[in-house]
C-alpha cells in the first residue's frame, strides 16, 4: 500500500522519498492506456498473461495490472534519465505511452504528441521519479526543468515528483528552483513502521497486495502475510526491498520447480545493502549483553 500522494485537484505535490518509488505513473479513469513497449512482450509466458517471475501480465516484475476495464485505473512507469534534456524527457513520456519516436523528430513534435494523447485519455495522476537527475546548474538540466513545467501546465493532471533528499540535491536553488518550490508542496515519507497494531496492519496489506499478484501454481495464499515480522526484518519496511525480495523468491520458486514461496526460499534471496545493514543493526540491538564475571562476584 502506497502512502496517499493525491492532493486537491490540479495541486502539484513534491514527494521527498526515503526510498525510490514507482517511476512514472498515470491513472486513467475512462480509457485504458496503450501498452508500453517492452522487450519482455516476446516472452511466451507474458503473451499468456504470465511473465517469468510468477506475477501476472507482461510486466510482471513491476506487479502491474494486465487487464484494464473501461472504468479501472492503470499505473506503470519510467524515470527521469541522468543528465536529462528536454527532448530526452519528452521521449521518456512517449516510450511509456508506446508512441513511436524516430531520430529525426523534433522536441516540439514529440512533446505535442505526448500532450495530445494524455489529454485525450484523460489522465488524473502523473508520477515522475528520479527528479534529482535534473541538474539546474547546467543549461540542459534547467531546460529540462522548464519542459517538465510546460508538461504540467498543458496536461490536466496532478503531477507528483519523487526523489531522495530533494533539498540537498539543489532542486530548490536559483530562479528555477524557486519556481519549483513555489509550485509544489513537500511530503517526507519513511519506510513502513511495525510498532502499533495499525502500522502492522498496513504492512500486512502491502504484503497481501504483492502476494495477490503472484501466479505460482503451488503457492498457498496468505503464507507471506503470516511472515510479516520476518519480512519487515529483512526489508526494514521499505517497499522497494520487499518487492525485490518477493520477486527474487518467485523467480527462484519457478527455477527450482517448487512453484511456492516459503521462508526457506526467502532466506536464499539477497536484498539491497541498505536493508541488509538495517537487519544486522536490529540483530545487534536485540542481542543481550554478557555480564562480566566481576559483576557477578559483586
Amino acid at each position: 500500500m502506497r502512502p496517499s500522494l493525491l492532493p486537491a485537484p490540479r495541486r502539484p505535490l513534491l514527494a521527498a522519498l526515503a526510498l525510490s518509488t514507482v517511476a512514472l505513473a498515470w491513472r486513467c479513469t475512462q480509457q485504458p492506456s496503450p501498452k508500453p513497449r517492452s522487450s519482455r512482450q516476446s516472452d511466451p509466458d507474458a503473451a499468456q498473461g504470465q511473465g517469468p517471475d510468477g506475477t501476472e501480465g507482461a510486466e510482471r516484475a513491476e506487479f502491474s495490472v494486465p487487464r484494464i476495464g473501461a472504468n479501472e485505473r492503470r499505473e506503470d512507469g519510467t524515470s527521469v534519465p541522468p543528465r536529462a534534456t528536454p527532448k530526452m524527457l519528452a521521449i521518456e513520456f512517449a516510450r511509456f505511452l508506446g508512441l513511436p519516436v524516430v531520430r529525426q523528430e523534433t522536441q516540439t513534435s514529440i512533446t505535442n504528441a505526448v500532450c495530445d494523447l494524455l489529454i485525450k485519455m484523460p489522465v488524473e495522476l502523473a508520477l515522475v521519479d528520479e527528479i534529482h537527475n535534473l541538474n539546474l546548474a547546467t543549461q540542459a538540466g534547467a531546460e529540462a526543468s522548464d519542459q517538465l513545467k510546460y508538461l504540467s501546465e498543458r496536461i490536466p493532471a496532478t503531477f507528483v515528483l519523487a526523489s531522495i533528499d530533494v533539498a540537498a540535491s539543489g532542486l530548490f536553488s536559483g530562479v528555477r528552483g524557486q519556481q519549483i518550490a513555489g509550485r509544489y508542496t513537500v511530503t517526507d515519507t519513511k519506510p513502513f513502521a511495525f510498532g502499533t497494531t495499525a502500522q502492522r496492519q498496513n504492512w500486512r496489506n502491502l504484503i497481501a497486495s504483492l502476494e495477490d499478484a503472484l501466479r505460482l501454481h503451488r503457492h498457498k495464499p496468505g503464507s507471506l502475510v503470516k511472515l510479516d515480522g520476518y519480512l519487515h526484518e529483512r526489508t526494514d519496511g521499505a517497499i522497494g526491498s520487499l518487492s525485490q525480495l518477493v520477486r527474487g523468491a518467485a523467480l527462484e520458486a519457478i527455477i527450482n520447480g517448487s512453484e511456492a514461496i516459503t521462508r526457506k526460499t526467502l532466506e536464499t534471496i539477497e536484498v539491497d545493502q541498505t536493508a541488509e545493514d538495517a537487519r544486522q543493526e536490529q540483530r545487534r540491538n536485540r542481542r543481550p549483553r554478557r555480564r562480566r564475571p566481576d559483576a557477578d562476584a559483586a
